[in-house]
């Protein structure tokens, strides 16, 4: 039996190993999404044919309300979406590139874990990661 938790490092777990590819060779990526069906099944979510032309943020709005549907009908019992932003570390006082993960998951469990990181010379470095409380946007607060 799995718990919340597990499930949603499940979805980092197969979504990180792209980011970290996308970031080392590109030095950027797109906001990318994955799912989790109540089964415990995984796979990559796709919001729109018309990717490169969106912003960041309307990706994240694109995935939110496309995995809010998928969690009102009980077609999810996880969600990930994970996109690159500039946050201020813990202990540090500049911002910094940084992985955003926002994990949700249908038994209450809503967690934003950060991975800040740097590029250099084609090689990412990960630093130790924060997390904070989620939004519970996807399947709402109990």
């Amino acid at each position: 039996m799995s718990d919340p938790q597990t499930d949603c490092e499940q979805l980092l777990g197969a979504l990180i190993p792209f980011v970290e590819e996308m970031l080392a060779e590109h030095g950027e990526f797109f906001p990318v999404g994955a799912v989790m069906s109540p089964d415990g099944e995984c796979e990559l979510a796709a919001v729109s044919d018309d990717e490169e032309e969106a912003e960041c943020e309307e990706l994240i709005e694109m995935f939110e309300s496309q995995f809010r549907a998928g969690a009102d009908s009980g077609e999810y019992k996880a969600t990930a979406i994970i996109f690159d932003a500039l946050t201020i570390p813990p202990d540090k006082e500049e911002k910094q590139d940084t992985i955003i993960c926002l994990l949700d998951h249908r038994d209450d469990y809503s967690v934003k874990v950060c991975f800040p990181y740097s590029v250099n010379e084609g090689e990412l470095e990960l630093e130790d990661p924060f997390a904070v409380e989620g939004e519970h946007k996807i399947f709402g607060a109990a």
